[in-house]
């Protein structure tokens, strides 16, 4: 599952596109969760229903910590902050609350570096 909480960065919707594109269906079955004011599936993450394996965020760094509370509230696994996105203090709870914290990196990049050929 993931969990999207803002595309508020440029790029956002193609950069998960593609990335759900090269997913492996057979491992994996993907859902995305939209947490945006006007087009929300849920207000909140902590609000979804199935388990949640990774929390993208596509928000600007100060704008991360909803979205981290939410993924350990949650029981999410991994947070993900994407390119140009650090946040040290919300890396700190999500890391503190069990959780794995990824910064400044596009999953999509990472998964293709990884993909068996």
């Amino acid at each position: 599952m993931y969990v999207i909480s803002d595309l508020s960065v440029g790029g956002a919707e193609m950069m998960l596109y593609k990335l759900l594109a090269e997913t492996d269906r057979a491992r994996f079955e993907p859902a995305v969760v939209s947490l945006m004011e006007g087009g929300a599936l849920r207000e909140r993450v902590e609000d979804v229903p199935e388990t949640i394996d990774i929390v993208e965020i596509f928000r600007r760094p100060e704008g991360v910590w909803p979205a981290v509370e939410g993924a350990i509230r949650a029981g999410a696994k991994v947070v993900w902050m994407q390119l140009g996105i650090e946040n040290l203090p919300a890396a700190e709870q999500a890391r503190a609350a069990g959780l794995t914290v990824v910064m400044d990196a596009c999953l999509l990049v990472e998964h293709k570096k990884r993909k068996p050929l």
